[in-house]
């Protein structure tokens, strides 16, 4: 819904995406935004801000539970012409994480940013701490990102995060879903087991 003095105008919008893990270490996604009707005020119509993204990430393992995360996206907005966008994510023990960034969009920057984030409460342990919480009590993360503006200067984003259910860290895990053992018993039912990372 928007409004211009006294004209007024509303439509609907859809937003979806679709995501697809291929192997153990590399997921495939696309998106669409704004998709729906234009704004009409008056006799003219305004189209919406429509973009469409396709995007690949992929994570690498390395010693002592830590991993990188690199990503790689191309936005094709129907008011501005593509343009790329990578970051690259390094994390330790899910408990701390650094990152950077950058966008092909040069209007609204500079192109770069830097940030990193700390979880407070991880699995139901606090590192301050060391205390244990009940499995209901969500993972608790701050998030703070850098990200100079152009000419509406530098901006420092800081933001609180919190994940609930048994599936917290799911958009950072490449589980291995793959059947590695049956174990079959004479009176007993099949049992699959599976080999999920931590």
């Amino acid at each position: 819904r928007s409004r211009l003095a006294d004209a007024k105008a509303s439509g609907t919008a859809w937003d979806g995406g679709v995501l697809y893990q291929l192997g153990t270490a590399v997921r495939l996604g696309m998106s669409v935004a704004n998709l729906g009707q234009s704004l009409k005020f008056d006799r003219e119509a305004f189209p919406l801000p429509r973009v469409f993204r396709f995007g690949v990430s992929g994570r690498l393992d390395m010693i002592g539970k830590s991993y990188l995360i690199l990503t790689a996206q191309a936005s094709l907005p129907n008011d501005h012409t593509p343009y790329p966008a990578a970051g690259l994510e390094f994390c330790r023990e899910d408990l701390f994480a650094l990152r950077a960034g950058y966008t092909g969009r040069l209007d609204i920057g500079q192109g770069w940013s830097v940030g990193g984030s700390f979880k407070l409460i991880h699995n139901g342990f606090s590192w301050y701490s060391y205390s244990e919480y009940a499995s209901s009590m969500p993972d608790v993360e701050v998030d703070y990102a850098f990200v100079p503006m152009a000419v509406l200067g530098d901006t420092h984003r800081i933001g609180l995060v919190m994940r609930f259910g048994r599936d917290k860290g799911s958009e950072r895990e490449f589980p291995a879903r793959t059947r590695s053992k049956r174990n079959r018993e004479k009176d007993a039912s099949e049992v699959l087991y599976f080999n999920q990372p931590l």
